[in-house]
C-alpha cells in the first residue's frame, strides 16, 4: 500500500492523476470518466516497477487466468520482467470512450513500438480490468512487414528516429480514436481479440526484445566512453540550468527555445529522465532520455563522432499539432 499511495503522491504532483481530477472537480467526487483513467495512470507505473504482481487486483479473475497464461512466461521467479517494465515505463496513454458499465484505454510505448488495448469492467467503484490485447504497431496499423523484417523505429534507415516518433505515434492516435470514439456507445475489442495469443507474445517480445538489447547495449564494456557522456548529459537536464544546457548542446536551426520549454518542466520530472534510446554507429551516437512519471515527450540527443561539433538537443513534446509539423517538415 505505501508504494500505490507513494506513486499517486508522485503522479499528483507532475499533474497526471489524483490531482487534476481534484482541480476539474472541486467537491472531490470523480465520475467514472475520470476514475478509470487515473488509476490505470497509476497503474503503468506500478507495472513497470513490479510486472509480476502488480495488475492482479486490478483485473477480473477470468483476466487474471488469461493473463498469465499468455504472459507469464515472459515474468521471473522473482517478479521481475523487463520486458514488460521496459514497455510501461514508456509507454503513453490513451484514453478512450468511459461508460457506466466499460471503458477502453490504450498505452503506446513509441520506442518498442508496441500497443497494449485495455477494456475495463467500469460497473464497480474500482473499475477492473477484463479485457486486453497485445499488438505491435504495424499489426494495428495494418502494415504488412516481410518475415524477419521489424519496425522501421527499431532500426532507422529510411527516416529520422524523430520523423518516425512522429509519424507512428499520430497513426496510432488517430486509428485509436477512429476505433474507439469517445461517443460510442458500445465498446468490445472483439476486433483485435482475434489475433491468436502465440501472435500476440510473438508480436510484443519481438519488439520489445530487439529495442530492449540495443539500450542495454549502452552498458557493454565497449560502449563505456558513450556511457559516460550519456551521465553527463543527464545530470546537466536534471538540473535544469539553462545556460548550461545552452553551453552543451547546439539546437535546430540555432534555436534553443525547445530548451526553454525543457527547463520549464517540474523537477521532479526532469530529474527521472533515463535512457529509452540508444543507437551507435560510425557516425555517432543517438541517444533518447525519457521520464517515467511523465512519457509523453522525448529528449533526443544527437552526439557527433569527431569531437568538436556541439551534441544536437530536441525537446519533442507528444502533443498532436507538434508532431504534425514535425511530418510535415520531413
Amino acid at each position: 500500500m505505501k508504494t500505490t499511495h507513494f506513486l499517486m503522491s508522485v503522479l499528483a504532483a507532475a499533474g497526471l492523476a489524483a490531482g487534476v481530477c481534484a482541480a476539474e472537480n472541486p467537491e472531490g467526487k470523480q465520475t467514472v470518466q475520470q476514475n478509470g483513467p487515473t488509476r490505470l495512470s497509476a497503474l503503468r507505473l506500478l507495472t513497470a516497477a513490479t510486472p509480476g504482481s502488480a495488475w492482479q487486483n486490478w483485473m477480473t479473475a477470468g483476466a487474471w487466468k488469461r493473463w498469465n497464461d499468455i504472459f507469464g512466461g515472459m515474468i521471473f521467479k522473482n517478479g521481475k520482467a523487463p520486458l514488460l517494465s521496459d514497455f510501461f515505463g514508456n509507454a503513453i496513454q490513451m484514453t478512450g470512450p468511459q461508460l457506466e458499465t466499460s471503458g477502453v484505454t490504450g498505452f503506446y510505448n513509441p520506442y518498442q513500438d508496441t500497443l497494449l488495448l485495455i477494456q475495463t469492467d467500469n460497473s464497480d467503484r474500482i473499475p477492473r480490468i477484463e479485457d486486453f490485447v497485445f499488438l505491435s504497431g504495424p499489426q494495428f496499423r495494418g502494415e504488412k512487414l516481410a518475415d524477419g523484417q521489424y519496425a522501421e523505429v527499431l532500426a532507422p534507415r529510411k527516416a529520422p528516429l524523430d520523423a518516425l516518433l512522429a509519424a507512428n505515434i499520430t497513426e496510432v492516435r488517430t486509428i485509436f480514436e477512429r476505433e474507439f470514439p469517445k461517443d460510442a456507445k458500445n465498446i468490445s475489442l472483439g476486433k483485435y481479440r482475434s489475433v491468436k495469443p502465440d501472435v500476440q507474445v510473438k508480436s510484443f517480445t519481438d519488439n520489445a526484445t530487439l529495442h530492449l538489447l540495443r539500450l542495454l547495449s549502452l552498458f557493454d564494456a565497449a560502449a563505456k566512453p558513450d556511457l559516460l557522456q550519456v551521465g553527463k548529459y543527464s545530470a546537466i537536464l536534471w538540473e535544469g540550468d539553462l545556460q548550461k544546457i545552452k553551453e552543451t548542446f547546439a539546437f535546430p536551426g540555432d534555436d534553443a527555445a525547445t530548451a526553454e520549454a525543457f527547463v520549464k518542466l517540474d523537477k521532479e520530472v526532469r530529474s527521472s529522465l533515463l535512457p529509452c534510446v540508444y543507437f551507435r554507429n560510425k557516425h555517432g551516437m543517438l541517444l533518447g532520455l525519457a521520464s517515467r512519471l511523465h512519457p509523453d515527450f522525448v529528449i533526443l540527443i544527437s552526439a557527433p563522432e569527431k569531437a568538436g561539433p556541439k551534441p544536437l538537443f530536441a525537446f519533442i513534446p507528444f502533443r498532436q499539432e507538434i508532431l504534425k509539423d514535425l511530418c510535415a517538415s520531413r
